[in-house]
């Protein structure tokens, strides 16, 4: 049985485009090439951030008046997907941080302890 010589390749070919590929740079509302975008991380890249979005689309649509099941199949989510989303307003977890005082961590994080009950002999 013969086998296969594979061919190595280093990781960046791995991952680049193929030979007489046309990549057309067409940026995002922020910057109008990718290529030349002044921040260091792509609104893209972050999947919060799509989720995010997402939301607040489908707040729009609500209070434009559509009805959850017009929702669900405009975005493909299921009904208690749209439900939970605007149940939560735009997502607490993503939207609203709560920010520690780090002068009173110790307070929030080390709470003290019951007393033990009296042991009765």
């Amino acid at each position: 049985m013969l086998l296969k010589k594979q061919k190595y390749y280093p990781v960046s070919r791995l991952h680049a485009l193929p030979d007489n590929h046309n990549y057309v740079d067409d940026g995002c509302d922020i910057s109008p090439s990718c290529l030349n975008c002044k921040f260091s991380q792509c609104k893209y890249d972050d999947k919060k951030n799509k989720i995010i979005d997402r939301n607040k689309r489908i707040n729009l649509k609500i209070n434009e008046g559509f009805s959850i099941r017009e929702i669900s199949n405009m975005f493909n989510l299921s009904t208690r997907t749209v439900r939970r989303i605007i149940d939560t307003g735009l997502n607490k977890k993503n939207t609203n941080y709560k920010l520690i005082d780090t002068k009173n961590i110790a307070k929030v994080i080390i709470k003290p302890r019951k007393p033990f009950p009296p042991i009765n002999a």
